[in-house]
């Protein structure tokens, strides 16, 4: 028997072979389809771990300066004392007093850049700002640096505006101290 390619045959050949590359680019489509899902998924997988390592450093630094606080018995009855509108009895005070602010103003600075990057949800930012919001409602030296920080001009506009109204939603705060004009000179 003789084997003749006639022009049916070969049409009935490029019929499968088209039906055949239709299927192949099907299952590619579902393949890369597939490929894209889970590349998303471990996107927000990793998005969500590094929110999750933000968040735990911002709370291990709340620890740090919290034990600052209570585990230092020297620092404590500094605090302690300066908390109560009492002054510094040397320049070491003053400049750890003012060094303990500055970590406080670092941390709610850090917190916030971090939430504008979009790694901190408000919730939690709010939670990381409440330690600086304390301070500066509760504690004079912080009181003194956050206004002469925006008298001079150094925070950052959008953080400043974000502290001050999350400061005022949770009441007016006024002067801890009567007298902080001649302490302002000594801080900064």
């Amino acid at each position: 028997m003789e084997s003749r390619i006639t022009g049916e045959t070969l049409q009935r050949w490029a019929l499968i072979a088209e039906i055949v590359g239709g299927i192949a680019v099907v299952f590619s489509l579902i393949f890369v389809g597939l490929q894209i899902r889970q590349s998303s998924q471990e996107t927000s997988l990793n998005t969500r771990a590094i929110e999750v390592g933000a968040y735990q450093e911002l709370t291990n630094q709340i620890l740090k300066l919290n034990s600052e606080v209570y585990q230092n018995t020297e620092f404590s009855e500094l605090y302690t004392r300066v908390r109560a509108c009492g002054d510094y009895s040397s320049p070491a005070e003053r400049v750890r007093i003012s060094m303990y602010v500055t970590n406080l103003y670092r941390h709610a600075d850090t917190s916030f850049h971090q939430f504008q990057l979009g790694i901190l949800e408000k919730e939690r930012l709010d939670q990381m700002l409440q330690i600086f919001v304390d301070a500066l409602r509760e504690f004079w030296p912080a009181q003194v640096i956050w206004n002469a920080r925006s008298t001079n001009g150094n925070n950052i506009p959008e953080f400043e505006e974000y502290v001050s109204s999350y400061t005022r939603s949770r009441g007016a705060w006024e002067p801890v101290c009567a007298e902080v004009s001649g302490v302002t000179r000594m801080l900064t």
